[in-house]
């Protein structure tokens, strides 16, 4: 697990896989208890933080949404998670077997918000599928 320190949270660019690399070497995957109060509140602001600023400095990449809609799913802040899962998909991101499958997302799947909103691009993707595959017949 890496330590405060050792995460980079300044306004300077962050890489993806440093984000990654910290974000899902963590505490979360390992199912740390909350019950260390102080620690873990600085720990969840320091991942707070460095999603922001990976969003930040690269915001049109729909997978640092996806990544931030998987950290607030697993720290139970589900209205948040629901909402940057829905920039992910409105920037893009369409990978939804791994949606589907991915187990960062447990808290949020049973919401009918996610239901909602995985049915709503699911549509989205099988037009956009659609035109793609007319605009080659015309071609």
């Amino acid at each position: 697990m890496a330590s405060t320190e050792e995460m980079d949270t300044s306004d300077a660019p962050v890489s993806n896989t440093k984000y990654k690399g910290n974000l899902l070497i963590d505490y979360f995957t390992l199912q740390t208890p909350f019950s260390f109060e102080n620690g873990i509140s600085t720990l969840r602001s320091s991942y707070i933080a460095l999603s922001a600023s990976v969003i930040a400095n690269e915001p049109d990449d729909a997978g640092n949404y996806y990544d931030a809609a998987c950290l607030y799913s697993r720290m139970g802040e589900f209205e948040k998670s629901i909402k940057f899962l829905q920039t992910a998909l409105e920037k893009g991101y369409r990978r939804f077997a791994h949606i589907e499958m991915d187990d960062d997302l447990n808290g949020i799947r049973e919401l009918p918000e996610f239901e909602a909103l995985i049915l709503q691009y699911k549509k989205i993707f099988e037009s956009e599928i659609e035109e793609t595959d007319a605009a080659y017949l015309h071609y």
